[in-house]
């Protein structure tokens, strides 16, 4: 599977924008997009000792606080 660029620049967890029909009341169908919810967020690297700012996605916050730091998330996560 090919990776588009904007995914090697962030932390997106896998993923994607979606394509699909906006359906209105009088069920009128339009095609829209549906776009991840992309954050630009500053963490600190204990392993770096630096600050690193990256666009990522809300989902990855989340896993990031579960994992208890920026450090852990990166090693125990697989890549997607």
């Amino acid at each position: 599977m090919s990776k588009a660029g904007r995914m090697l620049r962030g932390l997106y967890h896998g993923k994607v924008i979606k394509f699909g029909n906006q359906i209105s009341f009088s069920d009128k169908k339009t095609r829209r997009r549906w776009k991840p919810n992309v954050l630009r967020k500053e963490y600190y690297s204990e392993i770096l000792d630096e600050r690193i700012s990256l666009p990522i996605v809300a989902r990855v916050t989340r896993t990031i606080d579960k994992y208890q730091g920026f450090d852990n998330y990166i090693v125990l996560t697989s890549p997607k």
